[in-house]
This record gives structure tokens, sequence and C-alpha cells, in this order.
């Protein structure tokens, strides 16, 4: 067995990198995330963002070999320092892409155990999140937070609807936030656990789950594309595709009534609304049908460290399985 996963999963990994051996690897990761991000509590380490993610870049490769895998480097670590963001494309017949940024649950200044999602970096003190989405939507992919959670979890203070996973907290381990959505949680100053876990779902999600949280269904394709409208199956970039913008739109319409009652803190009344409605009207999320010139190169080169990653990308995990 590595990694938990069965000899099976591993199998169908090398002849398909299928969607089922992804999900056991997933889920095995979390579980893993969890008890090392609780061991680490527990020593009283501070375990960063970036050596977890690491690991897992690491990890991955290791369990699924038809998966490519860079990992930045130490200068590059240093030179983005905590602005770095990841890379996940998902290929085959069709790409998509996310711009991914790690967060650890923790306990924040006020006493309570969430995320640091209005988290400033940089001489401006600008926000993170306005940066990695500002950044994302230029590149023409998602902005997605990459949630690392160990003890402090608890998910008997959430509702469990997934019709397939038990409640644990170890499949929490590694949870996924649209960051349009933990924007929105940014600026109405609710980033606790308890409230962030209602908008986020664990990352094997990505794969299993047609509608997240409420089962496991193939999505169906998007309009637009062959089959569009019908369930048919569908490839692993549009499955990734639809479960980002089903927590995007179903977070927006949940908060929606709360960003018109809540006071101003980031942005002003006018600007809250616009950002709601704007979201409202964005163009469904659709998968590419090709990746980016530095995505064609990683798959094609001998030697990865001979491709030059775009700004503050730090790593990049290429799913690449149909």
């Amino acid at each position: 067995m590595l990694f938990g996963v069965t000899r099976t999963a591993r199998e169908k990994a090398r002849t398909g990198m299928l969607k089922q051996a992804l999900s056991e690897v997933f889920l095995d990761r979390a579980m893993w995330v969890h008890q090392r991000v609780t061991d680490a509590g527990r020593a009283r380490l501070d375990l960063h963002e970036e050596t977890i993610t690491q690991d897992l870049l690491l990890d991955i490769s290791l369990a699924l070999p038809m998966t490519t895998v860079r990992s930045f480097t130490r200068r590059q670590e240093a030179r983005t320092g905590a602005d770095w963001q990841w890379e996940w494309w998902f290929g085959g017949s069709s790409w998509f892409g996310m711009r991914v940024q790690a967060k650890r649950l923790k306990r924040l200044k006020d006493g309570t155990v969430g995320y640091d999602l209005g988290y400033r970096t940089g001489r401006s003190k600008s926000r993170q999140v306005d940066a990695l989405i500002a950044d994302a939507r230029q590149a023409q992919m998602q902005a997605v937070y990459v949630l690392y959670n160990g003890r402090d979890l608890d998910v008997d203070g959430v509702q469990w609807n997934c019709k397939k996973l038990r409640p644990s907290a170890g499949f929490f381990g590694v949870s996924l936030l649209p960051a349009s959505v933990a924007r929105l949680l940014a600026n109405v100053g609710t980033v606790d656990w308890t409230t962030v876990a209602q908008y986020s779902v664990p990352w094997s999600c990505l794969f299993d789950c047609g509608r997240p949280m409420t089962g496991c269904a193939p999505p169906s394709a998007p309009s637009g594309t062959p089959g569009g409208g019908r369930r048919v199956p569908v490839g692993l970039a549009h499955r990734a595709a639809r479960t980002i913008e089903r927590l995007e739109r179903a977070g927006y319409e949940s908060l929606s009534e709360r960003l018109w009652a809540a006071p101003p803190t980031e942005l002003n009344a006018e600007e809250q609304r616009f950002e709601t409605m704007r979201a409202a009207l964005e163009a469904p999320v659709t998968p590419h049908a090709q990746p980016p010139r530095h995505i064609r190169q990683l798959l094609e080169a001998e030697s990865p460290s001979t491709v030059r990653l775009p700004s503050r990308v730090g790593a990049v995990t290429v799913f690449n399985c149909e």
C-alpha cells in the first residue's frame, strides 16, 4: 500500500490516472495533513503552508506517476515570500486551470479559530486575496484557496450533507474555498472555521461530486459543448470546473443578503453590491481547448527547471489523465 492507496488505484493511476485514483490519493493526503498539522500543534511547532505543500507535491507525484509535478526552489520562495501561488491544471481533451493560495487553520488575533483571509502583504499592505483573484483573472483561470486543517477543526459544528463521505475531521484535512467567496467573507469579517466550512468542501470533491456536499453523481456537460445539457460522462477538466463554479455561485447566493445588510469594512456599500452583482452575471466557468504556453513547455521539457513560471507562481501540478 502506498499512502493508503490500494494497488488497484495505483494501477488505474498508471494506465490513465482515473478519477477514483485521484479521489483516493486526495482523501488519503487530507487525512495525513490533518494528523500532521495536529501533531505540529501539540509539539508547538509553527508548520508553514509552504512546507505542507512541498510534502503534498512529493506525495502526489509518487502516488500518481502519471502526474507532472514541479516544485518551487528555496530561492523562488524567498523572492515571492508569503505571496507565492500554486497552479493546478487538469487536462486531456480540454484544460482547466486554478491559481491556488494555501492557508492554515489557526487561532486568530481575536481568539477565534479561522483563516487569515484578509492577510496583507508587501510594502503597499495590499490584500493577498485581491492579488490572487487579479492574477488568476489575468491568466484566465479560477482563483481558489486550499485550506490545511488540524486539531482545531470541529466537524460537529458543520452541517454534513455529503452522501458518500461520513463526517470526519480527516476528510477536511485539506479543503477548497473559491477565492471570490473568501474575499466576501473577509469583507464582512467572518473568517472563523464554522462559517468558512459552510462554503468549502474536502478537496477530493473535485473528482467525486457533481454537486458539492450533496451527492457524487457526474455533472452534466456545460452548455455549448458536445452533449451539453445531457447526462453524459465528462472529463476531469469539466468536472473540476463545475465543482468550483457551483461552490462559487452557492457562496454568492448565500452571502448576498449579508453583504447588503453588513456595515462596510474593506468595500463601501455600493461596491459590495456591485461585487455581488458581478459574480451573478459572470460567465460560466469554461475549460480551455489548450493549456497555456508554460504548461505545454512543462509537459514537453526534459528538465522542468528550464521552464519559466508566471510571476508569483512557485509550484505547478498537472493532472493529465484523459
